[in-house]
């Protein structure tokens, strides 16, 4: 069985990037994260759910949250993994 590789984005402080090998190894064995990393001003040019269209996993802490959860845009991981 091929392995499935997801596709995340974080923000490059260690609150945003430390815990997320965790999080790969929730998934299995099977699946791969790749996660891409930014400064946290580059979540200001794009919304949240431009984001979410483009990238299987989110890492962020956004005041907007509470209303990309409410467009259906995010979901919390423990749904997936």
């Amino acid at each position: 069985m091929a392995g499935v590789t997801l596709r995340g984005m974080t923000w490059d402080d260690p609150r945003g990037y430390g815990p997320l090998a965790e999080v790969g190894r929730a998934f299995g064995a099977d699946v791969t994260v790749q996660w891409d990393v930014q400064p946290l001003a580059g979540f200001e040019s794009r919304s949240v759910p431009e984001l979410a269209r483009d990238y299987d996993l989110l890492n962020l802490d956004h005041p907007h949250i509470g209303e990309a959860v409410a467009a259906g845009a995010l979901r919390p991981v423990g749904e997936l993994a």
